[in-house]
């Protein structure tokens, strides 16, 4: 991934943290409590990840089960649990994330910005 120079409409916390300040959030979430925001926009985040985008980045980077959770009934399982042991299941891993996606479970995916460079650009310090 190679760096590219960033946009003015660049999603940066400003845009992230709206409504709220980026004053506001420090003082008053930032390792405190959780914060949600929720948008009536659904193409809100599109500038850095569509479900396009996902599935582009799942479908031709080396997938690792490893670092893909799913929750289950409010549990966070890794993936790699629901394989089977004998590793022949592996290659089936990625099916595995769409079927829970397709029934609305939520997917974690860390290390995704090591593979999507919009994301890679805003996790930059």
């Amino acid at each position: 991934m190679q760096a590219t120079a960033r946009p003015d409409h660049f999603f940066g916390l400003e845009r992230l943290l709206s409504p709220l300040t980026t004053r506001e959030f420090l003082d008053g979430y930032r390792e405190q409590k959780h914060l949600l925001i929720q948008r009536d926009d659904a193409l809100y985040f599109d500038e850095l990840l569509t479900l396009a985008d996902l599935d582009h980045v799942l479908s031709v980077s080396n997938f690792k089960a490893d670092n893909t959770r799913i929750v289950i009934d409010g549990n966070e399982t890794p993936i790699a649990d629901l394989l089977g042991s004998d590793g022949n299941d592996r290659s089936n891993a990625l099916e595995k994330v769409y079927s829970h996606f397709r029934q609305g479970k939520t997917i974690i995916i860390n290390g995704l910005h090591e593979r999507w460079e919009p994301l890679a650009e805003w996790h930059e310090p």
